[in-house]
Formats: structure tokens, C-alpha cells, sequence
């Protein structure tokens, strides 16, 4: 699949936030079906926080 970048990813973000990510982190990534934009997609990042 090739992957159209024409945007900075925080232009492209629905919700900001303050999260810091390291490669050591678990994240999980969800993507489904963008149906307001031809062959969209919507990514979904979550990082466990253990408190």
C-alpha cells in the first residue's frame, strides 16, 4: 500500500496531546475505513500507562 504524506502529522491529527512515546513503550494501533476522503484510512494510537 502506498501511503500519500502531504501533511505534518500534527496537521493531520484529530486530538493533541502531551504523550511522550519511546521505543520501549507498548503501543497499540487500530486502523479502519475513512470514508470522507477517497482510500482513507484512520489511525488509532494508544500507549499503556502504568501508574
Amino acid at each position: 500500500m502506498k501511503i500519500k504524506n502531504t501533511l505534518p502529522r500534527e496537521e493531520k491529527s484529530l486530538f493533541s496531546t502531551e504523550t511522550n512515546v519511546s521505543a520501549e513503550d507498548q503501543i497499540l494501533t487500530l486502523i479502519t475505513c475513512n470514508y470522507t476522503i477517497e482510500n482513507g484510512r484512520l489511525f488509532i494510537h494508544a500507549v499503556e500507562i502504568n501508574e
